[in-house]
């Protein structure tokens, strides 16, 4: 944790936080006015439509991750700090945790914002949210965003131009959209970019004539733990590539 205060003592200095917290707080009012315009219908009025597949998380998430270990890795390469830290017995790895730990609480507090943000809209608008709906939810996108992490620090860390590394943010979040799947079955879960709609508890379906509904995803759970597995191998993928980096 000591590594975790120094990290948000750095990102303070650059002001890492202002730019991801703005593009949250866009993602949330961009999440809202979408559900205003769906309650149009009154059938789609109720939580399924809060917590479905079908939001900008997909679009935001691989942008704000991609810009935010950005900043905290980008400015201290650019002051080639990293060696200076190996010198005080710092390795590249422990570097690499502590900026995935710190990472990782900064859009925990974000996520959960968000959903309160989201609840507290609900409420407003007379739909009965319950709290396991709203446990899984925040769940899955957490693992989304692990997984996101674990993919852009560890380019963050090798790659020499974070100009390059805020291009595959952009891409990935275009992706993120254009391949959110029509299908949602395990394989879907491979995709990282898409993690928060595969994950997400209710599911777009088509019922024809411009109707559509969505629906309760019963593999839930399963894709749950399959997802935490996934998120386990990406993690330990970074560290045997970092490692080998350092060596």
């Amino acid at each position: 944790m000591k590594g975790v205060y120094i990290e948000w003592l750095k990102s303070r200095r650059t002001k890492s936080f202002s730019i991801v917290t703005l593009l949250m707080i866009v993602a949330t009012l961009w999440n809202i006015v979408t559900f205003m315009s769906s309650f149009s219908h009154p059938e789609l009025k109720n939580v399924r439509t809060l917590f479905s597949n079908q939001n900008v998380n997909l679009l935001m998430l691989p942008i704000a991750v991609s810009v935010f270990v950005s900043r905290i890795v980008g400015n201290e390469r650019e002051g080639q700090t990293f060696k200076l830290q190996a010198t005080n017995g710092l390795g590249l790895m422990t570097i690499f945790r502590h900026k995935f730990l710190f990472t990782m609480v900064f859009f925990f507090v974000m996520s959960f914002a968000e959903i309160v943000a989201i609840c507290c809209f609900g409420k407003q608008s007379g739909i009965s949210i319950p709290m396991d709906i709203v446990g899984v939810q925040f769940l899955g996108q957490l693992l989304s965003i692990f997984a996101l992490v674990s993919i852009y620090l560890t380019l963050a860390m090798v790659l020499e131009k974070q100009g390059v590394l805020l291009a595959l943010g952009l891409l990935g979040g275009f992706l993120g959209i254009i391949l959110n799947p029509r299908s949602y079955g395990f394989a879907s879960l491979l995709n990282p970019l898409t993690g928060a709609g595969s994950l997400a508890p209710y599911k777009y379906h088509f019922l024809g004539d411009g109707a559509y509904t969505y629906l309760l995803d019963q593999q839930l759970p399963w894709k749950l733990v399959f997802f935490m597995i996934y998120c386990l191998m990406l993690y330990g993928l970074a560290n045997i590539l970092l490692r080998k980096r350092g060596s």
